[in-house]
């Protein structure tokens, strides 16, 4: 006997065994109950979610000769014997991809005013919908909307947006939910227990289930292919790499571990080993992805990291990983990436002195205190160095403003003022949780009992022109072009320059500085 894959093995052949969609099932079965059936229903969701499934089940109840009272087929009379066997009279099911035309619908139409051979009902399923055309469309619109009495029409599709308006006012619809990972999980876990098919780890399970993305289709599938690679039903992290190109959750956590922790040697060495396998880059970026955001939602293993610095890694990584994948080289594109996320304390705290400490090693946050006694007399750009050094995160969308208040030890609010153009920043400071730990960092640095108000302002284009605003970010980058214009203009001027000049009649016209 031929194999069968999981996903037609196991596609349910009752209402109770639909999984993820118990509001449509409910609704459905209900209206057979009290015979209260619309003329036309619209299925959509995205693929594998039970479109088809509940529209087969719903005809199948529609035509049994002896309908359970839970509204199940009997599964034994002549109507389901029938429908078993897809030659029943009053089931027309076409597929709306390769029946488009009005040819195809005129045909249809047709075929449903003939009276049902048995029963009450003449079904018609017509799948992927969407894809028919507006002249198909129309041709159906005058049936959809006075049918006979006889009729039910199904229409399922997974893009509603390309169905014309008229066709879905004529419609009872329901929208078909992606399934989420719990449900998922448990459908997967029952499955391989029936099969005999067992998992090296809990997350080689809870993989699968990712990868069918909200899809009960699309996860079995994915485990038929898993199944493919072993030959005795246990299926590794291994067999799950080579599958779908995909990292096992040790490599991952490996990977994430060590660019949180700044690790650049590990960092690496770590993704050199990864990348060797010919993984799918945009896969193991969204995979780091999927891990950082569990540790910041649930809390998980954070390294000693603050939870804004986790999500601000968060993001540069999803928005770096946008160009990444467009770019002419995605794989070197994603080593940069993750190297400069190993590296953002090295960047943040360029500008921050180094203070030595006499004796055994003191905590972080004694080491903080010091640097902050040392540090006479108490003024902006040393606390944005001391912020570097708490909370590079945090600085970071600081100096993207700019301090429009006196700075000294007996102030009680600070204002920081922002342009239209950088809301980003001034929106993620607003958040409380941010401005609470920014207001507790600087009390910490003047050494104050109680903590300050911080106020956040926001300027237009016209206010930012007149009053000749200018952030700590933008003045740093002026200054660092004036002093890389003096050393410039150091060199221009060097007499070994003049005289390579003279020797050989030319004009140092360009001058690069390395970093």
């Amino acid at each position: 006997m031929s194999y069968q894959v999981l996903a037609r093995k196991y596609r349910p052949k009752h209402f109770h065994e639909v999984i993820g969609q118990d509001h449509i099932v409910k609704s459905i079965t209900a209206s057979i109950k009290s015979k209260t059936i619309a003329h036309a229903f619209l299925f959509t969701g995205t693929r594998g979610v039970g479109k088809t499934t509940v529209a087969r089940l719903f005809a199948n109840s529609l035509l049994c000769e002896n309908r359970q009272l839970d509204v199940e087929p009997c599964g034994k009379c002549k109507s389901c014997l029938s429908f078993k066997s897809s030659n029943h009279l009053d089931l027309i099911e076409i597929d709306g991809a390769s029946n488009n035309s009005v040819e195809n619908v005129r045909d249809l139409i047709e075929k449903i005013h003939y009276l049902p051979t048995s029963g009450e009902h003449k079904i018609i399923i017509v799948d992927e919908v969407h894809m028919l055309s507006v002249s198909a469309f129309n041709a159906l619109l005058k049936t959809l909307e006075e049918p006979p009495k006889h009729a039910v029409i199904i229409l399922a599709t997974t893009d509603p947006q390309k169905v014309l308006d008229t066709v879905i006012s004529r419609c009872l619809r329901f929208d078909f939910k992606s399934m989420n990972l719990e449900t998922l999980h448990g459908y997967v876990s029952q499955i391989s227990k029936k099969e005999n098919i067992k998992f090296e780890s809990e997350e080689d399970l809870k993989t699968i289930c990712k990868i069918g993305n909200g899809s009960a289709r699309d996860t079995l599938s994915a485990l038929d292919q898993a199944l493919s690679f072993s030959d005795s039903r246990f299926i590794t992290s291994e067999i799950l790499s080579d599958s779908f190109g995909i990292v096992s959750h040790t490599k991952v956590t490996e990977l994430v571990k060590s660019v949180l922790l700044g690790d650049e040697p590990t960092v690496k060495a770590s993704l050199k080993e990864v990348l060797d396998h010919n993984v799918d880059v945009k896969k193991l970026l969204r995979q780091i992805s999927d891990f950082l955001f569990n540790i910041i939602y649930h809390d998980g293993e954070s390294y000693g990291l603050a939870k804004d610095e986790l999500i601000w890694i968060f993001e540069v990584l999803n928005k770096d990983s946008q160009w990444a994948l467009v770019s002419l080289d995605p794989t070197s594109s994603c080593k940069i990436i993750l190297q400069k996320l190993a590296l953002r304390n090295q960047v943040f705290s360029k500008s921050v002195p180094k203070v030595r400490t006499e004796g055994n090693q003191v905590g972080a946050k004694k080491k903080s205190q010091e640097i902050a006694k040392k540090v006479e007399p108490k003024n902006w750009s040393d606390f944005i160095k001391y912020l570097y050094k708490n909370s590079p995160a945090i600085a970071a969308n600081v100096e993207r403003g700019k301090l429009t208040s006196d700075f000294s030890l007996n102030i009680e609010k600070i204002t920081l003022t922002f342009t239209e153009d950088n809301s980003m920043f001034f929106e993620y400071l607003e958040d409380h949780e941010t401005k609470s730990r920014l207001s507790n960092i600087l009390k910490e640095f003047l050494g104050l009992q109680d903590g300050l108000k911080i106020e956040l302002k926001k300027i237009n284009e016209e206010e930012k022109v007149k009053t000749g605003f200018v952030s700590n970010f933008e003045q740093e980058k002026i200054k660092e072009q004036e002093q890389i214009k003096e050393k410039k203009e150091l060199i221009k001027n060097n007499m070994y320059v003049k005289q390579v000049e003279s020797l050989f009649n030319v004009k140092a016209t360009e001058i690069k500085l390395k970093d």
